[in-house]
């Protein structure tokens, strides 16, 4: 009876140089997979960041359009710690210690005059919060330049119907 050659015999070997091109290959597909992994976790961290701080701005509008008593210090209270005053600790409960802010960074501007009687404007109605100049530390300095990533403004506005505290 005949037996069968195995397969593996008649495959060709490779030299040591072949395999070290491989070797070599293999290490530059696995770093640019890597820094590009990197590169898409910071992307998306930048992304959480900027919707967290927004819908922080946009939340400090409805509460000080609600509540008469919340003053510009108690709305700046509000987009940095998600709380009236300041906590305890000093620190956002929600973990958006990340971001390095500062009274200075949220600027408020009241509204002087509520009363609806003629020439009063609507723009004189408004409250309007703005976020600026903030900078978020990144994983990967190299894709930033600096290590940090600089974000833009982030406004809101909203209507104010009642009389408010100054």
């Amino acid at each position: 009876m005949h037996q069968p050659q195995p397969l593996a015999s008649n495959a060709p070997r490779r030299s040591n140089a072949e395999r070290g091109n491989a070797l070599v290959e293999g290490a530059l597909v696995i770093g640019m997979f890597l820094m590009m992994l990197i590169a898409i976790i910071d992307f998306g961290q930048v992304l959480f960041v900027h919707a967290a701080l927004t819908e922080r701005v946009r939340n400090a509008v409805r509460v000080a359009v609600i509540d008469t008593t919340c003053d510009s210090t108690c709305v700046q209270n509000l987009v940095l710690y998600k709380s009236k005053t300041v906590p305890v600790t000093g620190t956002p409960s929600d973990g958006i210690g990340l971001v390095s802010l500062s009274a200075s960074n949220v600027s408020v501007t009241m509204p002087a005059d509520y009363s609806t009687s003629t020439g009063t404007t609507l723009a004189n109605r408004r409250l309007t919060v703005t976020l600026t100049d903030y900078r978020y530390v990144v994983i990967s300095p190299f894709i930033w330049h600096s290590g940090t990533a600089r974000m833009k403004a982030i406004t809101a506005t909203a209507p104010v119907e009642g009389p408010y505290a100054s």
